[in-house]
Protein backbone atom coordinates (compact mmCIF):
# COMPACT_ATOMS: atom_id res chain seq x y z
CA UNK A 1 0.00 0.00 0.00
CA UNK A 2 1.52 3.32 -1.06
CA UNK A 3 1.39 6.44 1.15
CA UNK A 4 -1.44 8.95 0.71
CA UNK A 5 0.88 11.53 -0.82
CA UNK A 6 -1.80 13.16 -2.94
CA UNK A 7 -4.29 13.68 -0.13
CA UNK A 8 -5.02 17.38 0.49
CA UNK A 9 -3.88 18.49 3.95
CA UNK A 10 -6.96 19.05 6.14
CA UNK A 11 -7.28 22.03 8.46
CA UNK A 12 -10.17 21.10 10.73
CA UNK A 13 -10.55 18.35 13.31
CA UNK A 14 -13.39 16.70 11.37
CA UNK A 15 -11.40 16.72 8.12
CA UNK A 16 -8.44 15.12 9.88
CA UNK A 17 -10.65 12.46 11.45
CA UNK A 18 -12.05 11.62 8.01
CA UNK A 19 -8.55 11.37 6.60
CA UNK A 20 -7.39 9.02 9.36
CA UNK A 21 -10.49 6.83 8.95
CA UNK A 22 -9.92 6.66 5.19
CA UNK A 23 -6.25 5.82 5.68
CA UNK A 24 -7.02 3.13 8.28
CA UNK A 25 -9.70 1.59 6.06
CA UNK A 26 -7.39 1.48 3.03
CA UNK A 27 -4.76 -0.28 5.14
CA UNK A 28 -7.43 -2.58 6.62
CA UNK A 29 -6.49 -1.60 10.17
CA UNK A 30 -8.64 -2.28 13.24
CA UNK A 31 -9.44 1.38 13.86
CA UNK A 32 -11.54 2.63 16.79
CA UNK A 33 -11.95 5.86 18.77
CA UNK A 34 -11.78 6.41 22.52
CA UNK A 35 -12.67 9.58 24.43
CA UNK A 36 -10.72 10.76 27.47
CA UNK A 37 -9.74 13.92 29.33
CA UNK A 38 -7.70 15.40 26.45
CA UNK A 39 -10.10 14.57 23.58
CA UNK A 40 -10.43 11.82 21.00
CA UNK A 41 -7.78 9.09 20.71
CA UNK A 42 -7.75 7.05 17.50
CA UNK A 43 -6.58 3.52 18.27
CA UNK A 44 -5.12 2.44 14.94
CA UNK A 45 -4.03 -1.06 15.96
CA UNK A 46 -2.36 -2.82 18.88
CA UNK A 47 0.83 -0.71 18.53
CA UNK A 48 -0.25 2.78 17.40
CA UNK A 49 -2.64 5.51 18.57
CA UNK A 50 -3.21 9.11 17.46
CA UNK A 51 -4.54 11.93 19.64
CA UNK A 52 -6.17 14.70 17.62
CA UNK A 53 -6.06 18.32 18.84
CA UNK A 54 -5.49 17.26 22.48
CA UNK A 55 -6.41 19.84 25.11
CA UNK A 56 -4.70 19.26 28.43
CA UNK A 57 -4.20 21.09 31.73
CA UNK A 58 -0.42 20.93 31.26
CA UNK A 59 2.35 19.05 29.45
CA UNK A 60 2.57 16.40 32.13
CA UNK A 61 -1.01 15.27 31.49
CA UNK A 62 -0.11 14.58 27.86
CA UNK A 63 3.07 12.72 28.82
CA UNK A 64 1.21 10.71 31.46
CA UNK A 65 -1.33 9.60 28.87
CA UNK A 66 1.46 8.56 26.51
CA UNK A 67 3.03 6.59 29.36
CA UNK A 68 -0.27 4.81 30.03
CA UNK A 69 -0.43 3.69 26.40
CA UNK A 70 3.27 2.81 26.40
CA UNK A 71 2.65 0.29 29.20
CA UNK A 72 0.29 -1.44 26.76
CA UNK A 73 3.05 -1.33 24.09
CA UNK A 74 1.11 1.33 22.16
CA UNK A 75 2.86 4.47 20.89
CA UNK A 76 0.60 7.52 21.23
CA UNK A 77 1.27 10.49 18.94
CA UNK A 78 -0.43 13.89 19.00
CA UNK A 79 -1.51 16.04 16.06
CA UNK A 80 -2.28 19.72 16.76
CA UNK A 81 -4.27 22.32 14.82
CA UNK A 82 -1.06 24.03 13.67
CA UNK A 83 0.40 20.81 12.23
CA UNK A 84 0.12 21.23 8.47
CA UNK A 85 0.74 18.69 5.69
CA UNK A 86 -0.91 15.97 7.72
CA UNK A 87 -0.41 13.37 5.04
CA UNK A 88 3.21 13.38 6.27
CA UNK A 89 1.97 11.96 9.56
CA UNK A 90 0.15 9.15 7.81
CA UNK A 91 3.21 8.11 5.81
CA UNK A 92 5.24 8.24 9.03
CA UNK A 93 2.70 6.08 10.84
CA UNK A 94 2.56 3.70 7.90
CA UNK A 95 6.31 3.22 8.27
CA UNK A 96 5.93 2.65 12.02
CA UNK A 97 3.50 -0.15 11.18
CA UNK A 98 6.10 -1.79 8.91
CA UNK A 99 4.01 -1.30 5.77
CA UNK A 100 6.65 0.33 3.55
CA UNK A 101 6.93 -1.46 0.21
CA UNK A 102 10.53 -0.45 -0.60
CA UNK A 103 13.07 -2.04 1.75
CA UNK A 104 16.86 -1.72 1.69
CA UNK A 105 19.93 -2.62 3.69
CA UNK A 106 21.97 0.48 4.57
CA UNK A 107 25.19 -1.33 3.67
CA UNK A 108 24.04 -1.70 0.05
CA UNK A 109 23.34 2.02 -0.41
CA UNK A 110 25.68 4.83 -1.38
CA UNK A 111 26.51 7.36 1.34
CA UNK A 112 27.59 10.91 0.59
CA UNK A 113 27.43 14.47 1.90
CA UNK A 114 24.97 16.44 -0.20
CA UNK A 115 24.30 20.17 -0.55
CA UNK A 116 22.25 21.64 2.29
CA UNK A 117 19.79 23.07 -0.24
CA UNK A 118 19.00 19.53 -1.36
CA UNK A 119 18.91 18.27 2.22
CA UNK A 120 16.59 21.08 3.30
CA UNK A 121 14.22 20.38 0.40
CA UNK A 122 14.14 16.69 1.34
CA UNK A 123 13.15 17.67 4.90
CA UNK A 124 10.51 20.16 3.73
CA UNK A 125 9.01 17.53 1.46
CA UNK A 126 8.96 14.59 3.86
CA UNK A 127 9.76 15.41 7.50
CA UNK A 128 6.86 16.08 9.90
CA UNK A 129 8.64 19.16 11.28
CA UNK A 130 10.07 20.31 7.94
CA UNK A 131 13.67 21.60 7.90
CA UNK A 132 15.63 23.20 10.74
CA UNK A 133 18.19 25.99 10.75
CA UNK A 134 21.68 25.54 12.11
CA UNK A 135 25.16 27.06 11.95
CA UNK A 136 27.71 24.95 10.13
CA UNK A 137 24.99 22.54 9.03
CA UNK A 138 25.82 19.42 7.03
CA UNK A 139 23.52 16.99 5.22
CA UNK A 140 24.45 13.31 4.92
CA UNK A 141 22.41 11.10 2.59
CA UNK A 142 21.87 7.49 1.64
CA UNK A 143 21.25 7.02 -2.08
CA UNK A 144 20.30 4.21 -4.43
CA UNK A 145 23.54 3.16 -6.15
CA UNK A 146 21.87 2.66 -9.54
CA UNK A 147 19.61 5.71 -9.76
CA UNK A 148 21.18 8.17 -7.26
CA UNK A 149 17.73 8.63 -5.75
CA UNK A 150 18.03 10.15 -2.26
CA UNK A 151 16.35 7.75 0.16
CA UNK A 152 17.34 9.18 3.56
CA UNK A 153 18.97 12.30 4.97
CA UNK A 154 20.36 13.22 8.37
CA UNK A 155 21.45 16.76 9.21
CA UNK A 156 23.81 18.02 11.90
CA UNK A 157 24.86 21.51 13.00
CA UNK A 158 26.97 23.14 15.69
CA UNK A 159 25.06 23.06 18.98
CA UNK A 160 23.00 26.25 19.20
CA UNK A 161 23.25 26.73 22.99
CA UNK A 162 26.71 25.43 23.78
CA UNK A 163 29.15 27.09 21.38
CA UNK A 164 32.19 28.94 22.65
CA UNK A 165 32.33 32.72 22.43
CA UNK A 166 34.64 34.58 20.09
CA UNK A 167 35.20 34.97 16.38
CA UNK A 168 35.10 31.68 14.51
CA UNK A 169 34.32 29.67 17.63
CA UNK A 170 30.93 28.41 16.35
CA UNK A 171 32.59 26.74 13.38
CA UNK A 172 35.26 25.13 15.59
CA UNK A 173 33.14 24.11 18.58
CA UNK A 174 33.35 20.35 19.26
CA UNK A 175 29.68 20.24 20.35
CA UNK A 176 27.19 19.28 17.63
CA UNK A 177 23.44 18.88 17.43
CA UNK A 178 21.54 16.24 15.51
CA UNK A 179 18.85 18.24 13.69
CA UNK A 180 16.67 15.99 11.54
CA UNK A 181 16.64 12.38 10.41
CA UNK A 182 14.22 11.51 7.63
CA UNK A 183 13.50 8.58 5.33
CA UNK A 184 11.58 8.91 2.10
CA UNK A 185 7.93 7.81 2.31
CA UNK A 186 7.30 4.14 1.61
CA UNK A 187 11.03 3.42 2.17
CA UNK A 188 12.50 1.39 5.02
CA UNK A 189 16.28 1.16 5.44
CA UNK A 190 17.60 -1.42 7.86
CA UNK A 191 20.52 0.07 9.78
CA UNK A 192 20.09 3.45 8.06
CA UNK A 193 20.17 5.63 11.19
CA UNK A 194 23.24 3.83 12.57
CA UNK A 195 25.22 4.09 9.33
CA UNK A 196 24.55 7.83 9.00
CA UNK A 197 25.47 8.42 12.64
CA UNK A 198 28.69 6.39 12.46
CA UNK A 199 29.82 8.22 9.31
CA UNK A 200 29.27 11.59 10.97
CA UNK A 201 31.22 10.60 14.07
CA UNK A 202 34.13 9.22 12.03
CA UNK A 203 34.44 12.15 9.62
CA UNK A 204 33.62 15.14 11.86
CA UNK A 205 34.96 13.85 15.21
CA UNK A 206 32.50 15.58 17.58
CA UNK A 207 33.29 15.54 21.30
CA UNK A 208 29.62 15.71 22.17
CA UNK A 209 26.33 15.36 20.27
CA UNK A 210 23.04 16.77 21.57
CA UNK A 211 19.78 15.53 20.07
CA UNK A 212 16.18 16.52 20.74
CA UNK A 213 13.11 14.37 20.13
CA UNK A 214 9.66 15.96 19.86
CA UNK A 215 7.64 13.90 22.34
CA UNK A 216 4.33 14.82 20.71
CA UNK A 217 5.36 13.52 17.31
CA UNK A 218 7.61 10.60 18.13
CA UNK A 219 8.51 8.05 20.76
CA UNK A 220 11.31 8.90 23.25
CA UNK A 221 13.84 7.27 20.93
CA UNK A 222 14.92 3.75 21.87
CA UNK A 223 17.24 3.73 18.86
CA UNK A 224 19.15 6.59 20.53
CA UNK A 225 20.11 4.25 23.36
CA UNK A 226 21.45 1.72 20.87
CA UNK A 227 23.61 4.49 19.36
CA UNK A 228 25.18 5.30 22.72
CA UNK A 229 23.07 8.32 23.73
CA UNK A 230 21.89 9.00 27.29
CA UNK A 231 18.47 10.48 28.00
CA UNK A 232 18.84 13.67 30.10
CA UNK A 233 15.32 14.98 29.62
CA UNK A 234 13.88 17.44 32.13
CA UNK A 235 10.57 15.72 32.76
CA UNK A 236 9.24 18.74 34.68
CA UNK A 237 9.31 20.92 31.56
CA UNK A 238 6.19 22.71 30.37
CA UNK A 239 5.72 23.22 26.64
CA UNK A 240 2.95 25.02 24.78
CA UNK A 241 1.92 27.29 21.94
CA UNK A 242 -0.32 30.32 22.13
CA UNK A 243 -3.56 29.65 20.24
CA UNK A 244 -6.10 32.28 19.22
CA UNK A 245 -9.27 30.70 20.61
CA UNK A 246 -11.54 33.77 20.81
CA UNK A 247 -11.72 37.25 19.34
CA UNK A 248 -9.38 38.73 18.39
CA UNK A 249 -10.34 41.47 20.84
CA UNK A 250 -9.52 45.13 20.28
CA UNK A 251 -7.59 45.63 23.53
CA UNK A 252 -6.55 49.20 24.29
CA UNK A 253 -3.22 49.80 26.03
CA UNK A 254 -2.03 53.16 27.37
CA UNK A 255 1.66 53.17 26.52
CA UNK A 256 4.52 54.68 28.52
CA UNK A 257 3.93 58.09 26.93
CA UNK A 258 0.22 58.10 27.77
CA UNK A 259 -0.90 57.36 24.21
CA UNK A 260 -3.79 55.03 23.41
CA UNK A 261 -2.57 52.04 21.42
CA UNK A 262 -4.75 49.46 19.66
CA UNK A 263 -3.70 46.14 18.14
CA UNK A 264 -3.46 45.39 14.44
CA UNK A 265 -6.36 42.94 14.13
CA UNK A 266 -5.30 41.78 10.67
CA UNK A 267 -1.87 40.94 12.04
CA UNK A 268 -3.38 38.94 14.90
CA UNK A 269 -5.47 36.92 12.45
CA UNK A 270 -2.25 36.06 10.59
CA UNK A 271 -0.82 34.57 13.77
CA UNK A 272 -3.47 32.19 15.09
CA UNK A 273 -0.69 30.09 16.64
CA UNK A 274 2.42 31.54 18.23
CA UNK A 275 5.58 30.04 19.67
CA UNK A 276 6.26 31.64 23.07
CA UNK A 277 9.70 32.70 21.82
CA UNK A 278 8.02 34.83 19.14
CA UNK A 279 6.49 37.06 21.82
CA UNK A 280 9.32 36.83 24.32
CA UNK A 281 10.79 39.99 25.75
CA UNK A 282 10.68 42.08 28.88
CA UNK A 283 7.09 42.94 29.71
CA UNK A 284 5.13 44.53 26.83
CA UNK A 285 8.01 44.35 24.36
CA UNK A 286 7.21 41.14 22.43
CA UNK A 287 3.45 41.68 22.00
CA UNK A 288 3.97 45.40 21.46
CA UNK A 289 6.34 44.92 18.59
CA UNK A 290 4.27 42.19 16.98
CA UNK A 291 0.74 43.58 17.34
CA UNK A 292 0.97 47.21 18.50
CA UNK A 293 3.48 48.53 15.96
CA UNK A 294 6.28 48.99 18.49
CA UNK A 295 7.29 48.77 22.14
CA UNK A 296 4.67 49.70 24.70
CA UNK A 297 6.97 50.33 27.64
CA UNK A 298 8.35 48.59 30.71
CA UNK A 299 6.12 47.03 33.34
CA UNK A 300 6.79 49.97 35.67
CA UNK A 301 5.96 52.50 32.94
CA UNK A 302 2.76 50.68 31.95
CA UNK A 303 1.65 50.33 35.57
CA UNK A 304 1.91 54.09 35.90
CA UNK A 305 -0.95 54.33 33.40
CA UNK A 306 -3.91 53.54 35.67
CA UNK A 307 -6.16 52.20 32.90
CA UNK A 308 -3.86 49.25 32.12
CA UNK A 309 -4.65 47.17 35.21
CA UNK A 310 -2.69 43.90 34.85
CA UNK A 311 -2.04 44.38 31.13
CA UNK A 312 1.58 45.31 31.64
CA UNK A 313 3.45 42.41 30.02
CA UNK A 314 3.12 39.75 27.34
CA UNK A 315 1.06 36.93 28.85
CA UNK A 316 -1.97 38.87 30.16
CA UNK A 317 -2.02 41.01 27.02
CA UNK A 318 -2.09 37.88 24.83
CA UNK A 319 -4.89 36.41 26.96
CA UNK A 320 -6.89 39.63 26.68
CA UNK A 321 -6.45 39.56 22.89
CA UNK A 322 -8.00 36.07 22.81
CA UNK A 323 -5.03 33.68 23.10
CA UNK A 324 -4.80 30.66 25.40
CA UNK A 325 -2.02 28.17 26.06
CA UNK A 326 -2.27 24.96 24.06
CA UNK A 327 -0.07 22.41 25.80
CA UNK A 328 2.27 19.96 24.06
CA UNK A 329 4.35 17.05 25.38
CA UNK A 330 7.66 18.89 25.15
CA UNK A 331 11.00 17.45 24.07
CA UNK A 332 13.24 14.59 25.10
CA UNK A 333 16.92 15.54 25.24
CA UNK A 334 19.68 13.06 24.47
CA UNK A 335 23.45 13.45 24.76
CA UNK A 336 26.40 11.37 23.58
CA UNK A 337 29.91 11.97 24.86
CA UNK A 338 32.72 10.83 22.57
CA UNK A 339 35.70 10.86 24.90
CA UNK A 340 38.03 9.54 22.22
CA UNK A 341 37.61 12.84 20.33
CA UNK A 342 38.15 15.11 23.36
Amino acid sequence: MKPLLNTPSPNSLKETEKLIKKWANELELDHKIKKNSVGSIHIINETLAIGLHPKAKNSQELRDLQEQYSKKNIELYYIYPWDTNREKFLTHFQSKLGLDSRKYSARRLKLEVIANDAGNKFMRDYHIQSSANGVGKISIALLDKKTDEVLAVQQFARYRFGVKKGKGSIQTSPVWEGLRLCFKPDVQIYGGASRLQKYFEKEYKPEKIISYVDLSHSSPGSYKTSQGFQNITNWNQESYKWALTSGPHNVKIIDKDGNERYPNIKEINKHKFLNPSRVAGAFGKGVGQLFYDGKLGSRKELRAQSENGELVFNDPILEALGYTRWWTSGQAKWVKELTENA
